[in-house]
Order: structure tokens, then C-alpha cells, then sequence
């Protein structure tokens, strides 16, 4: 349980290293939206990363969900599992690919899906007759 008047950062920026040399190279260049330098040796080192041959970076966590979901085999009505701390637009993606978005508790640990609340997730879809 939460304490009261704990505050839990979003995304609370890490600026230790480099950054603001970085983002005055980005004013410079011209490039401080989608393309540039600095995206495309992100794309890269992702490619290299993952072990693939290519890597594309997107705007946001949204538009990667919804070509995720584009490019899996799944069915327009098919659960998807999701956690049920995130935005709305994780769900939103979901319903916006025609699927339904199927909510599994987070830990109470460290507020993430982990093995064992998917595998609680995966319990109860089967209990109430639920494909995921």
C-alpha cells in the first residue's frame, strides 16, 4: 500500500551524462524531432541489441504497441494481457487493433508485470473461459 504522500516518479529524467551536449548537437544539426543522427544510431544499436537487422524508432510508446500489434499474428477479438497499471493508451491500442485488452494485476513489489502476475493473469482468463 502506498504511504500517504509518497510521490512515485513517472519518468524521472536521468541527466548525469551527456545530455545537454547531445541536445545542443540536435539544435545545431536541425534535428530535434524524428530523424537525424542520433535516432538512427539509436535504431542501430537497437538492431544490434535485439539481433536483428533492422530497428525503428517511433514517437511513442503508442505507436509502438499499435505496429506491435499490427505485425503479430493475433485476431481481431483476441484478449491481449496487458497490466493494469499503465496509460490509457496501452488499452487504446489494443481496442484500436480490434482486440481486448485483458487487465493482470502488477506487482506489489516493484509495480510491473512480472512471471508471476501474468501467470495469475493467464489463471483467471482460463477460469472464466477466456482465450488469450
Amino acid at each position: 500500500m502506498q504511504e500517504p504522500n509518497k510521490i512515485i516518479p513517472l519518468a524521472e529524467p536521468d541527466l548525469r551524462g551527456r545530455e545537454e551536449e547531445y541536445v545542443v548537437k540536435c539544435i545545431r544539426d536541425g534535428w530535434i524531432s524524428s530523424s537525424g543522427s542520433f535516432v538512427n544510431k539509436f535504431e542501430l544499436l537497437i538492431a544490434k541489441h535485439c539481433k536483428c537487422n533492422f530497428g525503428i524508432a517511433v514517437s511513442s510508446g503508442t505507436a509502438a504497441i499499435n505496429l506491435l500489434l499490427q505485425a503479430m499474428d493475433l485476431k481481431k477479438g483476441q484478449h491481449v494481457i496487458l497490466p493494469d497499471w499503465t496509460f490509457a493508451a496501452t488499452a487504446n491500442a489494443i481496442i484500436h487493433a480490434g482486440m481486448i485488452p485483458f487487465f493482470a494485476d502488477v506487482s506489489a513489489m516493484n509495480g510491473t508485470l512480472d512471471a508471476v502476475s501474468l501467470k495469475r493473469a493467464f489463471t483467471d482468463a482460463k477460469n472464466r473461459n477466456i482465450q488469450i
